[in-house]
């Protein structure tokens, strides 16, 4: 017998489940929180969509896959393959795991890759900016330093919502977890936390950069001005 393949990828920031579900006309059984899973009549394929924007391909061919993601474009779901193309990874199933925890933890891995780049490119510009500050070798401008703040604050928001979104699931937690083991998810979130604890104590001299309280002050208003911006996207 042929093993079963998974192939998951990250084609948007955010998948709309409600209005994917809604078009292609999800059952309610195969709508989880968030996560919705389309079977096909003879259960030999499944799709698993999240809303961190990843998706699980079960026993898909390429060219099944392709098909799937231009129906989805159809439909209006915007699908990113550039990105697809640069956060994505497979599997061959074994006969005794669950299909579905299998999804989960591939997509969860993905999701963690990306977030793991973008943490990695943000800590780097902001250690270099605050080196740079230290040496004198940038000027007093305090609309920089609070872009800068502005930019880590904006993925603080993204990866706190992304880290909900991947909690792990309550069905087939022991199967999930098997699998989870192969990936190091545990891991590798306990890395993510500690990079994020190092940008918190970087955000943190940011705030003390100005010296004088009127430019603190300054710096904190137009913080909370770039701020809004993701955060509005949130609340609505």
């Amino acid at each position: 017998m042929e093993k079963k393949e998974i192939r998951c990828c990250k084609v948007a920031g955010k998948l709309p489940l409600a209005l994917i579900a809604e078009r292609l006309m999800v059952p309610e059984a195969g709508i989880r929180r968030g996560s919705i899973i389309i079977e096909d009549d003879d259960g030999g394929k499944s799709v698993c969509l999240y809303a961190c924007g990843c998706i699980s391909f079960i026993g898909f061919r390429p060219e099944e896959k392709t098909a799937f993601l231009q129906e989805l474009v159809r439909l209006s779901i915007p699908v990113d393959y550039e990105l697809a193309s640069r956060f994505n990874e497979s599997r061959e199933l074994d006969r005794e795991e669950d299909e579905s925890a299998a999804a989960d933890v591939l997509a969860r891995s993905v999701e963690l890759e990306k977030m793991e780049e973008e943490l990695s490119a943000v800590l780097d510009e902001a250690e270099r900016f605050l080196h740079l500050l230290g040496r004198g070798l940038l000027r007093a401008d305090l609309r920089r330093v609070s872009a800068m703040l502005s930019k880590s604050i904006g993925f603080k928001i993204r990866s706190a919502e992304g880290l909900s979104l991947l909690n792990r699931p309550r069905e087939e937690r022991a199967a999930y977890d098997r699998i989870a083991q192969m990936y190091e998810l545990d891991a590798r979130y306990a890395i993510l936390a500690d990079k994020l604890e190092l940008l918190d104590r970087i955000m943190g001299k940011y705030a003390e950069y100005g010296g004088r309280q009127a430019e603190r002050r300054l710096v904190l208003f137009e913080i909370l001005l770039l701020a809004s911006f993701p955060l509005m996207h949130l609340i609505l």
